[in-house]
């Protein structure tokens, strides 16, 4: 995909609120969770595929940034969702599994890649 669509920090928002997400701890570093998807280096994308991209805000919120003063794995998970969505692709998942891994994640005990890999099996 050549134009991909990006959340802001203020849809993360929005979409998080009704998952019962707290306050923002520091907007720098919801915004750097935001920013993450659209990184680059040398005029290369750092993550290519929309796995890749809803991977890398989700990994952000919920393993090194925690933005929020509670509820950064519920942001997370909304934000793979929302991140899929914005882009024309609808996963197939349900909330257990999505809430599984995000925790697995949120706890150390599966990698950025591995969240890739699930991601992309609930997309094909």
């Amino acid at each position: 995909m050549s134009s991909w669509r990006y959340l802001t920090s203020d849809e993360v928002l929005e979409i998080s609120r009704p998952h019962g997400v707290s306050e923002v701890v520091n907007l720098d570093k919801l915004d750097a969770c935001t920013g993450a998807p659209s990184q680059s280096f040398a005029g290369v994308d750092l993550y290519p595929t929309i796995m890749d991209k809803a991977t890398a805000i989700a990994y952000a919120i919920a393993k090194i940034y925690h933005p929020f003063l509670d509820g950064n794995k519920r942001a997370a998970a909304a934000s793979v969702l929302a991140m899929c969505y914005v882009n024309g692709y609808s996963p197939k998942v349900t909330q257990f599994e999505l809430v599984a891994v995000i925790l697995l994640v949120a706890e150390g005990q599966i990698s950025r890649d591995d969240l890739s890999g699930f991601i992309r099996g609930k997309l094909l």
